[in-house]
């Protein structure tokens, strides 16, 4: 009875979102008519969702992320706030050896109370696909005043 009961993991190198959701529900789906031969099943509720061990992940408690490389934009004092502000979060993957700062980031949705699967993957979309757009401009040498951006982000 861990805060975990199941775990289903869809993951794969390169870019294909699409491909890999869908077989996570295709694994999703078998697992869910395994459990109903049994005679169990997913305990949901009509208004939260899908109900588990932990409050932090009702809902769809589904987690969607990519691994990518911010190196400049992950320096700006403003990044965790835009993170927020594009409702995903920012995991820093570390030097395994010196724990040094690497640019690289685990992005993934911050929340998954009151939304669909949907919603919650094209969150993610989103935000990476902003977070790429500003670490190219500032690959570029572009100056970026994060400021700025936050106040555009609805």
């Amino acid at each position: 009875n861990y805060q975990d009961h199941v775990w289903i993991i869809s993951n794969n190198k390169g870019g294909d979102v699409q491909g890999v959701f869908t077989r996570l529900s295709q694994a999703n789906a078998r697992l869910d008519m395994a459990l109903k031969q049994y005679g169990h099943h997913y305990v949901e509720d009509r208004r939260l969702g899908f109900l588990n061990t932990s409050p932090a992940d009702i809902g769809t408690a589904l987690r969607a992320s990519v691994v990518i490389k911010l190196v400049r934009l992950g320096k700006l004092a403003k990044f965790d706030e835009l993170m927020q502000r594009l409702s995903i979060e920012a995991v820093m993957e570390h030097d395994e050896d010196s724990k040094r700062y690497t640019g690289i980031f685990d992005i993934g949705n911050a929340a998954t109370l009151g939304k669909t699967e949907v919603q919650v993957i094209n969150i993610m979309i989103r935000g990476v696909g902003i977070c790429i757009d500003l670490e190219r401009r500032l690959e570029n040498g572009e100056k970026i005043d994060l400021n700025e951006i936050l106040k555009d982000i609805d």
